[in-house]
């Protein structure tokens, strides 16, 4: 489908300094517990490696890169060639403009998202005056409903030549399987399609060991993919991010060369953090970190899912990350106007929610919006069973 003609990212209504103040944000996207606010020491203190150590009177450009792509590959246990296919950007948002627009200027015009999705692609494909389609992936019960064929069929039809995917779907839990990859994969390099993976929030599944290279065995490199990988958002060190990016060599080249004047330098405190993030020193505490992160997001999904059976909400079956989504029928509120129901629950309860249809989640029966996990339980729990009261006492009113 064709995204709406009124789509409209902007938020700013719901969520404005004042009401952030006054109220619950139940949808926020900050690590809100303060059990992981004291970070290990060796994530952000200076490697011993002092010929690594960044100098902090230096400039430090993204076609500078090459003895961090090197210690990113000796680190991980890598072949050192794949530094070829690397780039190291201060954060995902500029580095995935810089390969959009690189991409439209060699004429790929044609998108297609898979739904939920960052709102910030959409916002940045209109501005390159692309055509923008999108599959919703979640069907209106929030349940995984892909068709591999009627994908197939939709990227030909609509002769699609990027696809852009956000892995877990954006804001729900919900992974993306590697039978689904492989597939994809095939029918994309078949049809010269690009593929876009926006993985930054990938690789926190919650019955899985945290392994960091996971994903590099799902994400087989070949000529057309792009892979966003983000260390540091998983251990949510907002402040001093950085972002790997995977891609085809020629293309991974001009975006670092046009990087110099479109984007300047990196601070020296980013590639600190970066060095001491990929160490090989460090591997075990950093993935004992996410694991920890990881436990408490699920656990409190677990006692979210008992708060929810014999009620009127749902939530959405999720496997990983600090995020779930949760459903509230529409036939509890006066309207069917998402927006409406998101200020009905900011007026009656003091809770702010995003509604999903932000990032191209439609549902005719559901009003669905993210949960932030990573909330205190007593927090959290209270919230939620406020907004649970508040359903089952509501009479079934028809719109």
């Amino acid at each position: 489908m064709k995204i709406p003609v009124n789509y409209d990212s902007n938020i700013g209504n719901i969520i404005n300094p004042t009401l952030r103040s006054q109220k619950f944000f139940i949808s926020d996207w900050d690590l809100h517990n303060p059990q992981f606010y004291n970070i290990p020491s060796c994530f952000t203190n200076p490697t011993n490696l002092s010929e690594e150590i960044p100098a902090i009177k230096q400039y430090y450009f993204v076609n500078e890169m090459e003895i961090y792509k090197r210690y990113f590959a000796k680190n991980q246990k890598l072949p050192e060639e794949i530094a070829k296919n690397i780039s190291i950007f201060p954060n995902g948002t500029v580095a995935a403009y810089l390969i959009l627009e690189l991409l439209f200027e060699k004429g790929t015009l044609n998108s297609l998202l898979l739904s939920p999705t960052y709102f910030t692609y959409i916002d940045m494909l209109k501005k390159l005056h692309g055509n923008i389609y999108y599959y919703q992936v979640l069907d209106d019960n929030g349940n995984l409903k892909f068709d591999i064929a009627e994908l197939e069929q939709q990227l030909i039809s609509q002769r699609i030549e990027l696809l852009i995917i956000t892995d877990p779907l954006f804001g729900s839990g919900i992974s993306l399987t590697e039978d689904f990859y492989t597939k994809i994969f095939n029918i994309c390099h078949h049809l010269n399609i690009f593929i876009f993976i926006d993985y930054i929030y990938g690789g926190m599944p919650w019955n899985n060991n945290i392994n960091l290279l996971s994903e590099l065995n799902i994400f087989n490199h070949n000529e057309n993919v792009f892979i966003f990988r983000s260390l540091s958002k998983n251990l949510f060190l907002n402040g001093a991010k950085t972002c790997l990016v995977y891609g085809p060599q020629r293309y991974i080249s001009e975006i670092e060369k046009q990087s110099v004047y479109k984007l300047g330098s990196l601070s020296y405190k980013q590639l600190e953090v970066f060095l001491n993030l990929y160490s090989d020193n460090n591997k075990n505490i950093v993935e004992t970190y996410i694991q920890n992160i990881c436990n408490y997001c699920s656990i409190n999904y677990e006692i979210l899912s008992s708060l929810c059976v014999k009620t009127k909400v749902k939530l959405a079956s999720c496997q990983g990350g600090m995020f779930c989504i949760m459903g509230i029928p529409k036939y509890c509120f006066r309207t069917l106007n998402d927006d409406k129901i998101s200020e009905e629950l900011s007026d009656k309860l003091n809770i702010i929610t995003i509604p999903h249809s932000r990032y191209l989640f439609f549902s005719n029966k559901y009003y669905w919006f993210r949960i932030n996990l990573s909330y205190p339980k007593e927090i959290l729990l209270s919230n939620v069973n406020k907004i649970i009261q508040y359903i089952n006492k509501s009479g079934e009113v028809s719109p």
